[in-house]
């Protein structure tokens, strides 16, 4: 079975919900803005995608100057705010920049997600609380996805699985020990083999 995308309707009406459940998640975080809500939204489906099998929205991102977006954020907010279901605040962040505070004003429909697809949206939540705005366009930039694409590109969901880190002392040894024992089971198996060709 391969790695699922939700239909584009579904995804969008994912992505809805998921807008409001983030922006009440983070309504205590100083730092929460339009920037820091791309980034979550980004590094949930993402690694959603990668650790679940499916991404939680499946809609594209696209590369942005300050990371990874959704692409149908925008209008999709603009609707958002015209049903009512969110508003948009300008305010000053505790740095002194300003600050698009999106605000929802319903309730999520969370009956949309598994249970383990806001398990993850709160662990990303966690790991980003006390990064500023700044800060957490800094993390996204040094995703591979968001390096190889050029502004306003589609980044590819399985950019999630590469990494250009260079590899640790511990993971080159690793590395080394388990190609060492396929040679060993390759040499193991090669008497057997020339005994079966030569009979």
């Amino acid at each position: 079975m391969g790695i699922k995308l939700p239909t584009k309707a579904a995804g969008e009406r994912k992505l809805t919900e998921l807008i409001l459940y983030i922006t009440k998640l983070c309504a205590d975080d100083p730092f929460f803005g339009s920037t820091k809500l791309n980034k979550i939204l980004y590094f949930s489906d993402f690694l959603a995608y990668g650790n679940l099998g499916k991404a939680i929205t499946g809609v594209a991102y696209q590369h942005l100057e300050r990371g990874p977006a959704p692409k149908m954020l925008v209008p999709l907010r603009t609707r958002m705010i015209e049903r009512g279901d969110l508003r948009l605040d300008s305010r000053v962040d505790p740095f002194g920049y300003e600050q698009k505070r999106p605000v929802a004003l319903r309730e999520a429909n969370i009956e949309l997600f598994e249970t383990k697809e806001l398990q993850l949206v709160n662990q990303v939540k966690i790991a980003l609380s006390k990064a500023s705005a700044t800060e957490a366009s800094n993390i996204s930039h040094r995703e591979v996805g968001w390096k190889t694409t050029k502004m306003k590109e589609t980044i590819p969901y399985p950019s999630i699985f590469l990494s250009d880190e260079p590899l640790s002392q511990a993971e080159i040894k690793l590395a080394q020990e388990k190609w060492a024992g396929m040679n060993a089971d390759n040499n193991r198996k090669q008497p057997a083999r020339k005994a079966a060709s030569a009979a």
